[in-house]
């Protein structure tokens, strides 16, 4: 059955994660479901994989955690950092970037009764540039930006969420900060202001991939050429 497979944190609960399927793309519309269901806080999406056998893949992956469970009829599992469940989503599917957590792909505002739901920080959008330095007030932890959504911590590249989870910090918007503005300000002006939708990240996404850059155009005379 083709769907989505998608890995959840939840900053009231650090150090575990859901594991879960759904057939929609949106898959913010589950996790309001979720929320409404007892949880402390909402979740936050880690990561979701778009999967041709997705309820099997579901199936095996809480075969492979079993011993992780938090309990036989939950499916939440004690896992520090979410990133190191990646090489298993990736033998089965394909990893989808589900900005806002809705099929809306982030180039355009929600449509008029949508989800009013933050989208994921995505630094491009946001206007810190690849190698900033985002940095954790409470803690001096530093991570740099190598990626529209990815930062590199103790030489590991992996989401800021991740990262959050390392330095036992949470919630990562409150707590990280570029350049003495904290994520979730810069993420709510840039909303504010339609800078988030304007924005052209096709530049910035070839960089963090590290594609060449455009050969210079050479003349005779610079080329030494006669």
């Amino acid at each position: 059955m083709p769907g989505y497979v998608y890995v959840l944190t939840n900053p009231l609960m650090p150090g575990i994660v859901k594991i879960g399927f759904t057939s929609r793309r949106d898959i913010g519309a589950r996790m309001r479901e979720l929320f409404q269901t007892g949880v402390p806080a909402e979740f936050e999406l880690a990561m979701a994989y778009e999967c041709e056998g997705a309820l099997e893949v579901e199936k095996q992956f809480h075969r492979l955690l079993v011993g992780s469970r938090t309990h036989p009829r939950r499916e939440f599992y004690n896992v520090e950092v979410p990133e190191v469940l990646r090489p298993f989503l990736d033998l089965f599917g394909r990893e989808i970037d589900v900005d806002g957590y809705t099929d809306d792909d982030g180039s355009r505002p929600l449509t008029e009764g949508a989800s009013t739901r933050k989208p994921h920080f995505d630094f491009c959008r946001m206007g810190i540039p690849l190698r900033g330095i985002l940095r954790c007030e409470a803690t001096g932890d530093e991570v740099e930006v190598v990626a529209p959504k990815k930062v590199e911590f103790d030489g590991e590249r992996m989401s800021i969420s991740a990262a959050t989870t390392k330095i036992e910090k949470w919630p990562p918007g409150r707590n990280w900060t570029y350049e003495g503005q904290s994520l979730d300000d810069i993420r709510v002006d840039r909303l504010a202001s339609g800078a988030w939708y304007e924005i052209d990240c096709a530049d910035y996404e070839d960089i963090a991939e590290g594609l060449p850059e455009e050969p210079p155009d050479l003349t005779d005379e610079d080329s030494g050429l006669d």
